[in-house]
């Protein structure tokens, strides 16, 4: 069932062009777009242009799912496992938190403009609640939004500065350089604490955020806010380092990469290459396998393949469990698990069942 009132609808090619402001790569806008309401296009441009063209009886369910893509779509998570008490004390907030009339709340589920961006809070603002039913549990989710800052590294050629930046460089000598910017992105963070089964996720927007660095930062910042809000204590997040191993063997799902330690000591690493669609395939790969009890993997990046919708388009979201050498040795344990093309809660659901539980 649609959480948008019909008052309230968004058009198809509203809601592609902010899926590309977001930063979602056109392959999974495509895939929700073509799930959805049947239209595609090979380019940004041409998706657009052709979800213009969306019958209304399809604008429900698509501003149902874009609203699930900002909670779950692209994120890192903590996994908490809670107790009675615990649960308790979140779903008592959970309920009774109410949204805070903030700069987000206006332009809400699509970006605000720059010039607001730009003053902007960094801490997370509580934007909307929303409830689901998802095999069997009851789903309380809520949206944040922040404001976060990070860089970005591009090209440009000579010809594109200002004459005098221009005259600082030998003529002839350089073609282009490359210009670090300092750039603010707005943040959909989310929690979602599954009441009959006790756990809670917290959730930080990465659709913008590359470095690894500015991910961690942004989820311990959503972790600190909301304790202060919620005044709950929470627990250590579970260490998802001893299911790496699990991930892989398990036959359910594709391993799109894994890095792990040779017998030699050496690091190694394998993603799956142009037509192949496990890593687990690779002659070299299992060959290794084969040789010793269990190659030591400490990353690893896990696909699963569902039919998306009435127009049978495949949709993979994925679960990558980010370790390092450290975690081998039980000396740096892994809390965060990072989310990718998810759409619905019904997907990350199933995909968190098969990985963690």
């Amino acid at each position: 069932m649609s959480r948008v009132t019909p008052d309230k609808l968004h058009k198809a090619e509203e809601i592609a062009s902010c899926l590309q402001d977001m930063g979602y790569s056109i392959n999974f806008a495509r895939n929700v777009l073509f799930g959805v309401c049947g239209v595609t296009g090979n380019s940004w441009e041409n998706l657009i242009a052709a979800a213009s063209g969306t019958p209304p009886s399809h604008l429900p369910e698509l501003n149902d799912v874009f609203q699930q893509i900002l909670i779950v779509g692209a994120k890192i998570f903590f996994l908490y496992e809670l107790d009675s008490t615990q649960s308790k004390k979140i779903e008592k907030f959970l309920k009774s938190a109410k949204s805070e009339d903030s700069i987000f709340l206006a332009s809400y589920p699509f970006l605000t403009n720059d010039q607001d961006l730009a003053t902007a809070p960094r801490t997370n603002q509580i934007i909307s609640k929303l409830t689901y039913e998802v095999k069997g549990s009851t789903l309380m989710t809520m949206q944040f939004c922040a404001k976060a800052t990070y860089r970005k590294t591009h090209e440009v050629g000579l010809n594109e500065l200002t004459d005098d930046a221009r005259s600082r460089y030998d003529e002839g000598e350089v073609e282009s350089i490359k210009i670090t910017s300092k750039l603010n992105t707005q943040l959909f963070n989310s929690v979602v604490f599954n009441k009959n089964k006790g756990y809670l996720l917290l959730g930080a927007d990465t659709s913008e955020l590359s470095s690894a660095a500015d991910q961690v930062g942004a989820l311990a910042r959503l972790k600190s806010d909301f304790k202060k809000l919620s005044g709950v204590s929470l627990p250590t997040p579970k260490n998802l380092f001893p299911k790496i191993e699990e991930l892989y063997q398990k036959k359910t799902g594709r391993i799109l990469k894994v890095e792990f330690i040779t017998p030699s000591d050496s690091v190694n690493s394998l993603a799956i290459k142009q037509g192949d669609r496990d890593v687990r395939n690779d002659s070299y790969h299992k060959a290794g396998e084969l040789e010793v009890d269990a190659l030591e993997k400490f990353k690893i990046q896990k696909a699963w393949d569902y039919i998306f919708s009435e127009h049978t388009r495949m949709i993979s979201p994925t679960i990558t469990l980010n370790g390092n050498k450290k975690c081998l040795h039980n000396a740096d344990p892994l809390r965060e698990f990072s989310v990718k093309d998810c759409p619905t809660l019904a997907y990350l659901t199933n995909i968190l069942e098969d990985a963690f539980f």
